[in-house]
């Protein structure tokens, strides 16, 4: 579970850096957009981490597979 946690925390750390990207565009709504999605997210993770960051096994992949895939669809659009 700490790989988990790790990977969380990367996360986290590019949804961050993307933040400061989306805030510095010349695009207000795409700008806008981005922030949200990408606080929601943040407060998914974070969530994720208080509720079940201290376990360990491999219960909770699909769930940090779910995530992965969630950034990559942010960032991707």
């Amino acid at each position: 579970m700490s790989v988990a946690v790790s990977i969380l925390g990367s996360a986290s750390t590019l949804v961050a850096l993307y933040m400061t990207r989306a805030k510095g565009m010349n695009e207000p709504q795409a700008s806008k957009f981005y922030t949200q999605a990408l606080n929601h997210f943040l407060h998914e993770i974070r969530a994720f981490d208080l509720d079940h960051g201290h376990g360990v096994g491999d219960k909770r992949d699909d769930n940090i597979n779910g995530f992965c895939l969630g950034l990559e669809m942010i960032l991707s659009i």
